[in-house]
């Protein structure tokens, strides 16, 4: 991952620390102005779920399917 300082150099992660599931405080230093920072980095969306969350959500769907429905789904 890169993180850009404001003189526009790429900066080195030092350290982090998580803040909670969908965030972390980055710590950056920056080689060529010699600033050190603390960002903050974020999980913002899924864009494509995995496989896994994928299969297990068309389960449920079918799960809650009246019988009749799912044998129909079956046969096509």
């Amino acid at each position: 991952m890169r993180v850009k300082c404001k003189c526009g150099a790429r900066g080195k992660i030092t350290h982090s620390d998580p803040v909670s599931d969908d965030i972390t405080r980055l710590y950056v230093d920056c080689p060529e102005c010699h600033t050190r920072f603390c960002t903050l980095l974020s999980f913002e969306k899924t864009i494509l779920p995995s496989r896994a969350d994928s299969l297990e959500w068309i389960r449920g769907l079918i799960s809650e399917m009246p019988a009749e429905e799912r044998q129909a789904l079956l046969s096509l």
